[in-house]
């Protein structure tokens, strides 16, 4: 697919996902080269199993950029597992007011994104290669206005990786799928991190004519998170916190 091609696909993707306000020019040459990039080394670095344009257009980047309304304004934000750099690389396109922060425990993968913030020349975006059980026990800990996080694990899990990371007051935002009511209504892990009970919000990813349930769960950061969590990680999946 050339400039053009793509560029004609991501105004259809996104005035029909209803954002199409974050589609301007700045990031369709941004967008169109983060798809260029990850056609190329995907293979090479075994980065997503979505390789085709239609795919990366609504499954990366529009379902990233579904959820940029409730990051608030320039925002320290990290993505906690970051795979091959999403939400953390689209967001960070269409919000230059962000400072991201893309965390991961693969080396090729943050390799990869540091590769795009290169390519990119993307000044609002650096990379942590390490265990978010880890990283959340050094100056990370309690510095995040918002931290994110994409259908990495169970939200018991995913909670105790991601809530010490943020600062009270800040929030936390997990991106599910249709799964994520029932996993909240599983669990009272937030009120022991330190968090408000969350909220949840319903949309759709619209492909066409069809629609793809998904879950946003945000919590406020009450306080900080108290210093035995997150437990390591062997704990945290044998006990996760119902």
């Amino acid at each position: 697919m050339n400039k053009d091609e793509l560029n004609s696909a991501l105004e259809v993707a996104f005035y029909e996902n209803q954002i199409a306000d974050l589609l301007t020019k700045r990031a369709r040459e941004h967008l169109f080269l983060l798809a260029d990039l990850l056609q190329q080394e995907s293979g090479k670095y075994n980065l997503t199993a979505i390789k085709d344009t239609p795919g990366i257009i609504y499954k990366h980047f529009v379902d990233s950029l579904l959820v940029a309304e409730h990051v608030p304004g320039d925002s320290f934000l990290i993505d906690i597992g970051c795979g091959a750099g999403f939400p953390s690389l689209p967001l960070a396109i269409v919000r230059p007011d962000l400072n991201v922060t893309a965390l991961d425990s693969v080396k090729k993968k943050i390799s990869f994104v540091e590769k795009c913030i290169s390519r990119l020349e993307l000044t609002n975006v650096r990379c942590v290669c390490a265990r978010a059980e880890k990283a959340a026990r050094t100056v990370l800990r309690d510095s995040f206005d918002a931290v994110i996080s994409r259908a990495l694990a169970p939200l018991p899990v995913l909670a105790e990786l991601s809530v010490p990371f943020v600062r009270p007051s800040g929030i936390f935002l997990a991106m599910k799928g249709p799964e994520g009511s029932s996993e909240l209504n599983e669990t009272r892990a937030f009120p022991k991190l330190g968090a408000d009970i969350p909220r949840i919000l319903t949309y759709n990813l619209r492909i066409d004519t069809q629609l793809i349930p998904r879950t946003l769960i945000i919590t406020e950061k009450l306080g900080k998170t108290p210093d035995n969590f997150p437990r390591n990680f062997a704990q945290i999946i044998k006990k996760p916190l119902l």
